[in-house]
């Protein structure tokens, strides 16, 4: 099973970025993620016909019967057609396999422990191709949003570097993993963040160091403490200096300027847009995005509650699966964050859901840190996580991209399951 993981992980790490940016491979290997959750689907259901999954929880159960009515509803009420339907399908059920096979398999801390290894790996090439990205294709230039790894954005980027960071600061403070090579890769994580124009690192960043250190106290010995505090100081040093130099320099100020400069940050989060309205030479910013989808859709209660569908307010390559209402709100930034987006498509009880699997998956993994060895020190490192992706939905389309749409459902499903394993 761990086999079908290891394709899972190198498809959505790699395919994309090798067909559609290096053209190295064909188009339709993107597709391979999907056709695994379909392969999963089978998994589940040969097992569970032969008696796995009797002891599947009561809780997930409710949510994934509440999430999916709340799909369901959306889609009677707006009377989705076939082609949006199944591109909206590609962007909200394709994780819940994964989510789902951890109760139906169990993987041992072996095998999750070779998958993190698999994982590291994948972390660490976003270095190299986010150098090239910054020195040769967008050298010169202002903006850091070419660099984007293999990931196919900078903000999604900097999320799953800042998630793994946090995994990695939870092993060393356990021991699992001693100073020096945890320095060492922590510098392969960090170098690709300060080299985009990703702001939310400001906020991202010291969420992963603060909220592991938290969380492990009770294990820190002073010894671990006094050279983690100062790494941490000379991390931000330099997190600083290098974004100033490839990015803000540029503009005339820095990091620092924009977080001091109380005018700059308030039109930076708002710029008080309600109505949709957007001139060529301006963006809604994210708050405004949320605030343009609360006033369009409260026009209908129904619309409000449940959304006006899945792959409904989306665009495609494919006119046949672009959404009823896709270039009525082409300017509305539907997608630029995944907390916008959901609210378009899912309405309030959407998001209300997402945030349910966030307080469930933090709630389990707190739980399970508890435990002894492997799955105690993983799952304190994940609660970590959780706050960290709950606070990105707000920022980017966190759930749009495969590559952490994916690791977060599986790995939450992981955690949950484990829960009830050791019967907590």
């Amino acid at each position: 099973m761990n086999i079908l993981l290891y394709v899972l992980f190198v498809s959505t790490f790699l395919f994309e970025y090798l067909s559609v940016e290096l053209n190295l491979l064909s188009r339709y290997l993107t597709y391979i993620p999907e056709l695994l959750s379909m392969l999963t689907i089978l998994i589940i259901v040969t097992r569970v016909t032969v008696g796995y999954g009797k002891n599947f929880p009561s809780i997930c159960s409710f949510f994934l019967v509440l999430f999916l009515s709340n799909i369901a509803l959306g889609i009677v009420i707006n009377h989705v057609p076939a082609g949006p339907l199944i591109a909206g399908s590609r962007t909200y059920l394709k994780f819940i396999p994964f989510f789902i096979l951890p109760f139906i398999y169990h993987f041992s801390s072996e095998q999750i422990n070779k998958q993190l290894k698999l994982l590291l790996i994948l972390f660490m090439i976003q270095t190299p191709v986010a150098l090239y990205q910054r020195l040769v294709i967008s050298k010169g230039l202002i903006t850091g949003d070419f660099v984007k790894g293999t990931i196919g954005g900078s903000g999604i980027l900097t999320v799953i570097l800042v998630c793994a960071i946090a995994i990695l600061l939870t092993f060393y403070l356990t021991k699992k993993i001693k100073l020096t090579p945890f320095i060492i890769i922590f510098l392969l994580l960090f170098l690709p963040m300060t080299m985009n124009e990703t702001k939310a690192s400001i906020i991202l960043l010291p969420i992963a160091f603060i909220l592991p250190i938290y969380f492990s106290s009770s294990n820190i010995k002073l010894k671990q403490f006094i050279p983690l505090i100062t790494f941490i100081a000379l991390s931000g040093v330099m997190f600083i200096s290098v974004y100033d130099h490839f990015v803000s320099s540029q503009e005339g100020s820095g990091v620092m300027d924009l977080l001091s400069d109380s005018n700059r940050m308030e039109h930076y989060l708002y710029k008080g847009s309600t109505d949709g309205y957007k001139p060529p030479d301006t963006e809604h910013s994210k708050i405004d995005s949320y605030i343009i989808a609360y006033v369009a859709l409260s026009e209908n209660i129904l619309h409000l509650l449940f959304g006006l569908g899945i792959g409904n307010v989306s665009e495609s390559f494919l006119p046949s699966l672009s959404g009823v209402y896709a270039e009525k709100y082409s300017s509305y930034d539907v997608h630029l964050t995944s907390l916008t987006l959901i609210l378009w498509e899912l309405g309030i009880s959407g998001v209300i859901l997402y945030y349910l699997l966030f307080f469930m998956t933090f709630k389990y993994s707190k739980r399970l840190s508890i435990q002894d060895g492997f799955i105690g020190y993983f799952s304190n490192g994940w609660a970590t996580v959780s706050i960290i992706i709950m606070i990105s939905t707000l920022y980017t389309s966190v759930f749009t991209v495969n590559t952490l749409g994916y690791l977060y459902w599986y790995f939450s499903g992981y955690v949950i399951s484990e829960n009830f394993r050791y019967k907590l």
